[in-house]
């Protein structure tokens, strides 16, 4: 089981990592895979993690 601030941090690297595959950071991605990452990124909720702790923290 995982603690709110873990799923927050997972769901800020989630976005990291797409946003890498999206620029061309990462290398040898297929062209399909980085316009899928790109399609998720576009709908991506801002500042997730952010967003869950306060949610957390205000619910206590």
């Amino acid at each position: 089981m995982s603690l709110p601030h873990e799923e927050a941090r997972s769901l800020d690297d989630a976005l990291q990592f797409l946003l890498d595959v999206c620029s061309g950071r990462e290398k040898r991605i297929p062209t399909v895979t980085r316009e899928r990452a790109r399609r998720i990124v576009r709908h991506y909720p801002l500042a997730p993690g952010c967003r869950w702790l306060d949610d957390e923290e205000a619910g206590r």
